[in-house]
Parts: structure tokens; C-alpha cells; sequence
């Protein structure tokens, strides 16, 4: 394989990539599952970007109906377990 033929491979993937970030991943985000979970954070002022880093209730994460969810005590319980050895 000469170095052409790695370039060729290399500028594939990119536009694989690229294509599935521009084009593939907006539409699937526009499907009916998806929209009702951002317009359901957003009647309730969630920034979804945030989610991560925050300790919001479970029944607000889209997987709450088929996940058992924690009683919160438990979140903040575990977040002073690990400050307190």
C-alpha cells in the first residue's frame, strides 16, 4: 500500500464521519422519541447539555420508564461517601 492509497483511506473516514455528524445524527434527532424528551426538559427549564454534571431527579432522563430509578438520598449518600473516607 503506498502512501496514496493510506491518504485515500484517511480522507474516506472523514467524510464517513462527516457525513453521519451533519446529516445522519440531526435526523435522527428530529424522530418523534427524541423531540418529546427535549420538549418535555425544555417545559421544565433543563438545559440537556447539563445533564450530565447535575444531580436531577431520574424520572427526568429519557430511560426512566424502563430503568429502576434511586431513591436521591442515595445520589448524594454515594457523592459524601467519596469525600469522607
Amino acid at each position: 500500500m503506498n502512501r496514496l492509497d493510506g491518504f485515500g483511506q484517511l480522507l474516506a473516514i472523514i467524510c464517513l464521519i462527516t457525513i453521519v455528524w451533519m446529516f445522519l445524527l440531526p435526523r435522527l434527532a428530529e424522530l418523534d422519541g427524541p423531540r418529546r424528551y427535549r420538549e418535555r426538559l425544555d417545559a421544565q427549564g433543563i438545559d440537556p447539555a447539563a445533564m450530565y454534571y447535575t444531580e436531577l431527579p431520574p424520572h427526568l432522563f429519557a430511560d426512566a420508564a424502563t430503568s429502576p430509578s434511586l431513591p436521591m438520598h442515595h445520589l448524594s449518600d454515594a457523592a459524601n461517601n467519596s469525600r469522607n473516607p
